[in-house]
């Protein structure tokens, strides 16, 4: 299970993802236990939609905040 959360998954070949991703948090003190969730929380979110190729979706979306972008929806 701790292989869960390691780089070494498909994300990793784009490891800028996972920092532009850490980018749009807001509130979070470093190194609280809210900062370690929420960087597992991305982690999860972006194995799940890297499946679906949906991931540009999310960064264009979250980069532009445009409301005119394409439905990012998360599988189960």
């Amino acid at each position: 299970m701790n292989n869960l959360f390691n780089f070494s998954f498909a994300f990793s070949t784009n490891p800028q993802t996972f920092k532009s991703l850490l980018q749009h948090r807001k509130n979070l003190l470093a190194n609280t236990s809210e900062d370690k969730w929420s960087e597992k929380a991305i982690r999860g979110l972006i194995k799940r939609l890297t499946k679906s190729s949906m991931i540009d979706d999310l960064q264009t979306a979250l980069d532009t905040q445009n409301a005119c972008t394409a439905c990012v929806t998360i599988p189960r």
